[in-house]
């Protein structure tokens, strides 16, 4: 497996872990107040007092919660039709990955903001917040469409051969089981990514919201 193909697979599972990182999170920053005696951040209280408290911010009710989350969702797997007729069009399939690359990192970055204890205090912390969902999910629209057909363009092998192995054994190396492997790494890498979801699950609830926002984004 060449370097470019390993790179494309790190790029998905860097996406992916942006998804379902802050994904979860959605709900229970919108829908939750922030927690009695918790740090302002959206975490819960220390000690005993935060057992049985669960992570939130904004207080906005569970019906725009769930509106909120809806949308990223729609957003997220309706884009991908606009991001794969850029690639062909316009753009090519690297360079749509790389744009849809600078705005999730764009987006990771603006979904701090809302996050930070100050402007949650402020009231007006969903506006801010909203317009970082829909540009994460642009990001996700870019990349989505283009990445797997790239990675199988990276394989070697494009047609039947025989290899002679070193014990002498012959072989066929057969370019739809390469592209198989390929694939088989691939979604290895979406599910590793997914699990970024309970990281930000714990950031969240122990430390705040700015911090599950930003840790998906490092990646």
């Amino acid at each position: 497996m060449s370097w470019t193909a390993i790179a494309m697979c790190t790029i998905e599972l860097a996406e992916r872990a942006s998804y379902y990182g802050v994904q979860g999170c959605f709900a229970n920053f919108v829908r939750g107040p922030l927690p009695v005696g918790g740090n302002g951040a959206g975490a819960v209280a220390k000690g005993a007092a935060g057992v049985n408290q669960s992570a939130g911010a904004l207080g906005m009710g569970s019906t725009a919660a769930t509106a909120t989350g809806q949308t990223f969702t729609f957003l997220a797997y309706v884009i991908p039709i606009l991001g794969g007729i850029m690639a062909d069009t316009r753009w090519g399939r690297f360079k749509t990955i790389c744009v849809g690359t600078l705005v999730g990192a764009v987006a990771h970055v603006l979904l701090v903001i809302p996050a930070i204890p100050s402007v949650i205090s402020t009231g007006h912390a969903y506006a801010p917040f909203i317009i970082a969902v829909i540009i994460l999910a642009f990001a996700s629209g870019f990349i989505k469409p283009s990445l797997a057909p790239l990675l199988c363009d990276q394989s070697p092998v494009k047609r039947p051969t025989i290899q002679v192995l070193k014990s002498g054994e012959r072989v066929v190396v057969d370019p739809q089981a390469t592209v198989g492997r390929y694939m088989l790494i691939f979604y290895w890498c979406i599910n590793i990514g997914s699990f970024f979801a309970v990281a930000t699950s714990y950031s969240e609830r122990l430390v705040g919201f700015w911090l599950a926002y930003l840790t998906p984004g490092i990646m």
